[in-house]
């Protein structure tokens, strides 16, 4: 099972944003592969620097 996640963008680094990278850290956890789909590539470095490593979309 695969499970696609779609946001506009990641990058305004606010609670929805973490509320879409906690949830597919939880989907992941139990196994499920995911996909993200946005308009625009996440800066990875920002996330990490708001959420921390555990949280960014660079595993």
């Amino acid at each position: 099972m695969k499970a696609n996640f779609v946001y506009s963008d990641l990058d305004p680094c606010g609670g929805g944003e973490r509320f879409t990278l906690v949830t597919m850290q939880a989907v992941l956890e139990m196994g499920i592969e995911i996909d993200l789909t946005t308009l625009d590539a996440p800066n990875t470095t920002k996330l990490e620097n708001t959420y921390g490593k555990d949280l960014s979309c660079d595993k």
